[in-house]
């Protein structure tokens, strides 16, 4: 997590506050739900459209037992980036969003 807020600091200032967070320690429940809102917000503000899916951990869907996806869609309801999955729907987005945000020119 701390590799991703350190990336996210450095391709949206906004979020400059986060990554020093994560520098001083573990992130709670709580830090990781407000943390996935703020992402979320995010993501609304450029236009784009987010959805998040929960799996079965034993489905076949769950890649890897991580049975939180993220798909990204632009304006235009085009995937922008389809299926980053992780073990918490805050680390899913956020992973989605960086991937989002590394595809654009």
């Amino acid at each position: 997590m701390k590799k991703l807020l350190e990336e996210l600091a450095k391709i949206d200032g906004a979020f400059q506050a986060w990554s020093d967070f994560a520098n001083a320690g573990e992130m709670g429940e709580t830090d990781l739900d407000h943390l996935q809102g703020c992402v979320q917000r995010a993501i609304e503000t450029k236009g784009w459209i987010w959805t998040v899916t929960k799996e079965d951990s034993q489905s076949p869907y769950a890649i890897d037992g991580t049975p939180y996806s993220v798909v990204i869609f632009n304006d235009q309801i085009d995937i922008l980036i389809e299926d980053v999955y992780a073990d918490s729907p805050a680390k899913a987005i956020l992973a989605c969003y960086l991937s989002a945000m590394r595809s654009q020119p």
